[in-house]
């Protein structure tokens, strides 16, 4: 029922609405349909982008049988990598078109749904966090005419995402950051450049 409601209502609430019971049942039929809607550019841009926050929850209702790279980052790739290689992502090219306005902000919303992504044990995963850092380290826009400040800001959302509060083993201090993961401590790191960056050269 919600599948046909969000494949052949033209209204957006209502897609919107499918969209957020689809996710309450998790399956493959459910994956597939989410990637479907986040592929198809007949679908308005804001339900591609909250079909990649389903496709996450999705994912966090079924890793119990989730294997090998998440969905979200593959398709991340296929649309926004290099041809030369598809895990680079292609230098920023932004333009003011109506097409490329809803590629802009679902190249936004992918990450930020990869950001929250979780394993059995409730942690980022891996792959989700050394995809995130990747992003930041190759992202170009020494080309684009118009600033990345929206899209850089997107990916630092994305990483904050990430961190999870754990309980500290015995004789940690939570506060002291030498006790800190090494997946946070690299989260920290980049966000405190961000942060000295932006101090330097406000956006």
């Amino acid at each position: 029922q919600w599948e046909y409601l969000l494949k052949y209502e033209r209204d957006a609430l209502a897609q919107m609405t499918a969209l957020d019971k689809i996710q309450e049942f998790p399956s493959a039929s459910s994956r597939s349909i989410l990637i479907d809607t986040i592929n198809c550019e007949q679908f308005f841009y804001r339900v591609r982008c909250r079909a990649c926050f389903a496709l996450s929850a999705v994912h966090n209702k079924m890793v119990d049988v989730a294997s090998g790279k998440p969905a979200l980052i593959q398709l991340f790739y296929q649309k926004f990598g290099c041809k030369s290689s598809v895990h680079v992502p292609r230098s920023n090219n932004f333009l003011a078109t109506s097409s490329n306005l809803q590629t802009y902000f679902l190249m936004q919303a992918l990450p930020q749904g990869v950001g929250r992504m979780r394993s059995e044990q409730g942690l980022a995963l891996e792959d989700a966090h050394s995809f995130l850092l990747d992003l930041l380290y190759y992202n170009d826009n020494s080309t684009n005419r118009y600033a990345d400040d929206h899209y850089s800001a997107a990916l630092l959302v994305s990483l904050a995402s990430t961190i999870v509060a754990g309980e500290p083993r015995l004789g940690e201090d939570p506060s002291d950051p030498k006790y800190l993961r090494t997946d946070a401590s690299q989260t920290l790191r980049e966000l405190t450049l961000a942060l000295n960056m932006d101090i330097l050269s406000p956006t």
